[in-house]
């Protein structure tokens, strides 16, 4: 049991990992848009989405990101096989995460 809470754990970590960084990306370009006068939603969103796709990882769900105000969010959802618990039918265990970060004219 303790295996399997292992990869549990370690899907909420790389959920979380990953999320954040999306949220960050972002915020980034998207505040680089508003600085310049624009609307930084569009270009928020697509580096975010951009960003969690890059990573590569398997068993992550698409990134849901969803912009609203100066707000950025990114939900993930990572899934890592069993070991132990695959014997009784439970093969994959989930990881998921919700990170958040504001859109600031810099």
């Amino acid at each position: 049991m303790a295996v399997d809470g292992a990869e549990r754990a370690r899907a909420v970590r790389v959920a979380h990992t990953v999320a954040a960084e999306a949220a960050r990306a972002g915020c980034e370009e998207g505040s680089a848009a508003q600085l310049v006068g624009q609307d930084g939603s569009g270009p928020a969103r697509k580096a975010a989405e951009e960003s969690a796709r890059g990573t590569g990882i398997s068993g992550m769900s698409q990134p849901v990101v969803a912009v609203e105000g100066d707000t950025v969010s990114v939900a993930i959802q990572v899934a890592r096989p069993t070991h132990l618990l695959s014997l009784v039918g439970m093969t994959q265990v989930h990881g998921q995460a919700r990170e958040m970060c504001t859109l600031m004219a810099r």
